[in-house]
């Protein structure tokens, strides 16, 4: 019980005038909002100084945005922040490279050495490292055993979807290399594949039909239906339907099985196999199959990893060496890793909290995030919120006197609105008695989704009954 505890590197004041040095590795998303955030909060007290350190020859931008890129091509509208943010920063504060990777950490003289030879000093260690788009090396390098690097990959027509670099590779692969052949009096198909149907996946495949350069993109999935980590089955199948009407081929429970190449022009793809026995043409194929957090680093140094990947940390997200901590996709909290990207800021705004606030506060810990997503994908909104699968798995959350009372049958009713002809399906997950909100889902229409997933989060007896909650008043959260 009691106040928590904040770490002993963070109760130290700074000696006279000299300020506490931070490098943050990775400038993505949360590195930029964590550099934002310290500037904000560190302002009057001044106890630090910050070094960010990019492996990318960008500036932080919006991953999110990426499917937009094909469109306009123009890295600087994914920026998120305004070059002059970067152009007018007072160096003596802060200051960034970028193109520069972090290849070891150094815990006894804390520094970190770089791929361009510098090494730079820190006090404090901030890891953003984020993740790697996962690709299978083996089932490519058996065909291709001198490809081994996904440079080598995408000479042979095979990508990840993850940065610029591989959209502006698939861009030169598509429009130069393939503009040179005459699929038509081939006899073939010009056809995309993307394998994997979550987030990324269908992100990619929209980004590819908005390329404007395939007869036809193909999306592969090995489970029953889309989303499988955001959606039901029933939700899941209703996207599938929506994803098939844009003109997209979706093949679901579906495996690619062998890849062909064609050795006399370059070892590009030209076919796969599916496991039921299908042949069919392929120029581009995009493997969207999951992340992998990027820890290499530990292999230089001390810190230790998750069995499942990610450096570990602690609520204070601070990893076994006290100057270093990490947050984002390569941060294991309680063995588990956070692909999204609201944990992560979520970390990014506890860590600078701590860092510049908490000496004269409690500080902020950690804990089970929301994994709640709202999105468009290829036109169609979808959501969920809350414990999403308390219905399909035991609920994170039981009002106390449901628990005592819970002990037989299902913990969990769930009211379905379901409107095949608009495209539209609605889930609430309910306490038993229909009286707390616990999580849902949300297909066609996530017009309600705010207040949805405030009601889930309050954790308070539902104003309405649950029926009137979908059918009685208009979504209070406009068309944003």
């Amino acid at each position: 019980g009691g106040i928590p505890q904040l770490p002993e590197v963070l109760k130290k004041e700074k000696i006279g005038n000299e300020r506490k040095h931070i490098i943050i590795v990775g400038f993505g998303m949360v590195a930029l909002s964590f550099l934002e955030k310290m500037l904000e909060s560190d302002k009057i007290a001044d106890q630090y100084t910050l070094q960010i350190v990019g492996e990318e020859n960008y500036l932080a931008y919006n991953r999110v945005g990426l499917t937009e890129y094909f469109v306009h091509r123009n890295s600087d509208k994914l920026l998120l922040s305004p070059k002059e943010f970067f152009e007018n920063r007072d160096p003596k504060k802060w200051n960034y490279t970028i193109d520069e990777k972090v290849t070891s950490i150094d815990q006894d003289s804390k520094s970190v050495t770089t791929s361009k030879g510098n090494t730079y000093s820190y006090d404090i260690l901030v890891l953003s490292t984020g993740s790697n788009a996962f690709i299978p090396y083996s089932a490519i390098t058996s065909k291709l055993p001198k490809s081994n690097s996904i440079e080598k990959f995408r000479e042979s027509g095979i990508f990840v979807y993850r940065t610029i670099e591989d959209l502006n590779s698939m861009l030169h692969h598509a429009e130069v290399l393939l503009k040179e052949k005459d699929f038509k009096k081939e006899g073939k198909m010009k056809r995309a594949i993307v394998i994997g149907g979550g987030l990324l996946g269908l992100e990619a495949a929209q980004a590819l039909k908005e390329m404007e350069e395939f007869e036809n993109i193909t999306v592969v999935q090995k489970t029953d239906w889309l989303l499988p980590q955001q959606l039901d089955e029933k939700g899941g199948k209703l996207l599938c339907e929506s994803v098939k009407s844009m003109g997209i081929t979706v093949k679901c429970n579906m495996t690619i099985e062998e890849l062909f190449f064609d050795e006399n022009d370059g070892d590009k793809i030209t076919k796969v196999r599916y496991e039921n026995g299908d042949i069919e043409d392929c120029q581009l194929l995009c493997y969207a199959i999951g992340i992998r957090p990027r820890d290499e680093l530990a292999e230089t140094c001390s810190l230790v990893r998750s069995p499942r990947g990610g450096f570990t940390v602690d609520d204070h997200l601070q990893t076994n060496d006290p100057s270093i901590f990490a947050i984002g996709e390569c941060a294991s909290w309680n063995n588990k890793t956070f692909g999204l990207i609201a944990p992560g800021m979520t970390m990014a705004d506890n860590l600078s909290f701590n860092l510049t606030q908490a000496k004269n506060h409690s500080p902020k810990l950690f804990s089970d995030p929301d994994v709640g997503t709202r999105l468009k994908l290829m036109g169609v909104d979808v959501a969920s919120f809350g414990d999403y699968f308390a219905d399909i798995s035991e609920p994170k959350w039981l009002p106390k006197e449901k628990k005592a009372t819970n002990n037989e049958g299902p913990k969990t009713r769930s009211l379905i609105f379901e409107d095949p002809i608009e495209g539209k399906y609605i889930k609430l997950i309910l306490t038993k008695d229909g009286k707390y909100l616990l999580g849902g889902i949300l297909v066609g229409d996530a017009s309600n989704y705010t207040k949805f997933s405030a009601l889930a989060k309050s954790r308070k007896p539902l104003p309405l009954s649950p029926s009137e909650l979908i059918i009685n008043k208009p979504g209070e959260d406009g068309d944003d």
